[in-house]
């Protein structure tokens, strides 16, 4: 599997989005906590 990413980077990235999640516990709106992830990421 080829990707852009190292897996150092997909890492990083996976531990801001679970922090994220833990963070933002009791999101009502899915689309909200999406656009939070995007903003991360971005």
């Amino acid at each position: 599997f080829y990707s852009h990413y190292s897996r150092d980077q997909r890492a990083r990235v996976n531990r801001k989005i679970k922090a994220l999640k833990r963070s933002c516990y009791g999101f009502i709106n899915q689309a909200h906590m999406f656009k939070r992830i995007y903003q991360l990421i971005a």
